[in-house]
């Protein structure tokens, strides 16, 4: 009877934070979904859409890493609810303005609002669901972000078109501030909370014993080679992600004179394989860790991102010298599935790995970090590297982040050869 009540339990967690994480996306995105529409019936200037653009992705980054540290210490039911309600509010509020200035302020507090609503999903993660099942649900659920990036540009655009920009921005508002309700009744922080047990552990929690736990264990314990490892190959991997998804486009068009249309499609075809990968890479490092966690062999999730690094690289030399203005749309799309299927696979299991290389109580936190060292990828990927195209043209510029891949094979290498282990033997 008490696992039916968990597994109720479980289900409805997973699909609330699913449709809140969904929301947080829309609302975040709200303003690139209608960047279009916005410029036109407001006459905004380039560098005055790039000064809204830019607060945002500076709050963001501080938001995030801050909420990771904060998880740990207050509800995370109230940190997501709370966030999504802001993220809602701050949304609504920016399509009542018409200064420049009020549009980057109320951006800014909208990046702070999104910050809370990843690390508190990867907390209740970390509580309710085993690390055998970790791998494949976290996954799951990153792939919100993607069906949030598919579906939300073609809902904002037509709102935008058809009834105004600030109705396309107020919908997805709306949906965030009523479901930010929802969520606050539905969700639970944890299973004691409701009179359920802890959650059933697996051979290789039972085997590191209560001390995972315990208050003994500092975030300074956490921070072994491995752990930094995985925030240099995060770094990578979320740099390589930003680059191909922003600059794609331009580099088919710019530098191998290919359409508009083989742009987009570059770039759909990145999200249709992010869910996919994200899918396969959870599922297969689940199996993986259930059959090393007999043999104590360290986090096997390893040998998925290393995987997914030699697809990454192997894309890259394809994009870089094979693909001219005579390739054919279709394999272009193959090569931005092929990417999008190991870029976010990698980028799902980056989170699992970091949550489960520390204890309960400094999770949220140990998360939070790897998280900072995604951000720093991402500002990489922007003007860093926007300005190495201006000297080496976009092909320079992705010949650099083909570098990056291969030092990221060479990264999970060293990893595979001296795993995890280590973290587990100074948790014990």
């Amino acid at each position: 009877m008490t696992e039916n009540v968990y597994l109720q339990r479980q289900i409805v967690i997973f699909g609330c934070l699913y449709i809140g994480y969904f929301l947080y996306i829309c609302t975040r995105k709200s303003f690139s979904f209608t960047t279009a529409v916005i410029s036109e019936e407001e006459g905004l200037a380039k560098s005055d859409l790039g000064l809204i653009a830019s607060s945002q992705a500076i709050a963001y980054t501080l938001g995030k890493f801050l909420s990771g540290l904060l998880v740990d210490r207050v509800s995370p039911k109230l940190l997501f609810s709370l966030g999504l309600l802001l993220c809602g509010l701050s949304t609504l509020t920016f399509t009542v303005c018409h200064s420049v200035w009020f549009f980057g302020l109320l951006w800014f507090i909208n990046g702070l609002s999104n910050g809370p609503g990843w690390p508190a999903c990867a907390k209740f993660m970390k509580r309710w669901y085993p690390a055998g099942q970790l791998g494949t649900l976290w996954s799951g659920l990153s792939t919100s972000m993607n069906v949030a990036g598919s579906v939300g540009p073609l809902l904002g655009m037509y709102l935008a078109r058809q009834y105004g920009w600030r109705t396309g921005m107020q919908v997805p508002g709306i949906m965030a501030m009523l479901f930010a309700v929802v969520s606050q009744l539905l969700l639970c922080d944890k299973p004691t909370d409701v009179g359920l047990p802890e959650q059933i552990k697996d051979d290789r929690e039972k085997k590191r014993g209560n001390n995972r736990t315990s208050g003994k264990v500092t975030l300074l314990d956490v921070v072994t080679p491995f752990f930094l490892k995985l925030c240099v190959g995060y770094l990578l991997t979320s740099c390589i992600r930003s680059a191909s998804l922003d600059w794609g486009q331009l580099y088919l068009i710019q530098d191998r004179g290919h359409s508009h249309i083989v742009g987009s499609s570059f770039t759909s075809s990145q999200e249709i394989g992010g869910v996919v990968g994200s899918l396969i890479a959870g599922y297969a490092s689940d199996k993986i860790v259930k059959f090393q966690s007999l043999q104590q062999t360290g986090s096997g999730r390893i040998i998925v991102v290393l995987i997914n690094s030699v697809i990454i690289t192997i894309s890259l030399v394809i994009l870089v010298t094979v693909v001219t203005e005579t390739t054919s749309q279709l394999v272009i799309s193959g090569v931005g599935f092929c990417l999008g299927f190991s870029l976010y696979g990698s980028i799902a299991l980056y989170g699992v790995m970091a949550v489960e290389s520390a204890p309960l109580h400094v999770s949220g936190s140990a998360y939070s970090i790897v998280a900072a060292s995604a951000n720093v990828g991402m500002i990489l990927a922007g003007l860093p590297l926007s300005w190495v195209a201006s000297l080496y043209q976009w092909e320079g510029a992705f010949a650099l982040l083909l570098l990056g891949a291969a030092l990221q094979v060479l990264l999970c290498l060293t990893c595979v050869y001296q795993p995890s282990g280590d973290t587990d033997k100074k948790i014990q």
